[in-house]
């Protein structure tokens, strides 16, 4: 029985209840959204789209640097800054240079070469191996690694997937 104002409503309030334990906050529409945002955004650091890695022979794509003194001139990656900006060592003048991933490229070694994998999945990514072949037509590579004593060859990698690095591995 009880009263009539509180039985009109029960229900609702049931509902309101159900999904949150008690002593729990209730998350308003907002607070999930929010929530959800978050989400997205730590998935899409997770497929990780930066690729600037220490160790990496680069070339430095930026036409109006230094009045253009760089540029298409290669240089090694001495360190990483948050992911998307690296300190380049100038091979021939030894200039070290602060750049973002967007003014640099990729160099691919000749065949027997040592590379690193710097875009694809995660359990390629990073992986450090030699250069096997080039496919011209296809615009793509073949990267053979070596990983807990298996020889694997890596097929179908774009050029922008993989990076000459400064050392033999």
């Amino acid at each position: 029985e009880g009263n009539v104002l509180e039985n009109a409503f029960e229900p609702v309030a049931k509902k309101a209840r159900q999904g949150t334990e008690p002593g729990q906050k209730r998350l308003s529409t907002l607070d999930k959204l929010m929530l959800e945002n978050e989400k997205i955004k730590k998935a899409k650091l997770d497929v990780a789209d930066w690729w600037v890695s220490k160790g990496c022979i680069v070339k430095v794509m930026h036409r109006d640097l230094s009045d253009g003194k760089y540029f298409k001139k290669k240089g090694e990656i001495v360190e990483v800054h948050d992911n998307f900006k690296a300190d380049v060592k100038m091979v021939e003048s030894g200039d070290l240079i602060r750049l973002d991933e967007r003014m640099l490229e990729t160099v691919i070694p000749k065949v027997g070469g040592p590379v690193r994998i710097v875009k694809g999945d995660d359990g390629i990514r990073e992986c450090d191996g030699t250069l096997f072949a080039v496919d011209m037509d296809k615009l793509c590579c073949t990267v053979a690694l070596v990983q807990g004593g298996d020889k694997i060859k890596v097929e179908g990698l774009t050029w922008d997937a993989v990076c000459k690095l400064a050392t033999p591995v």
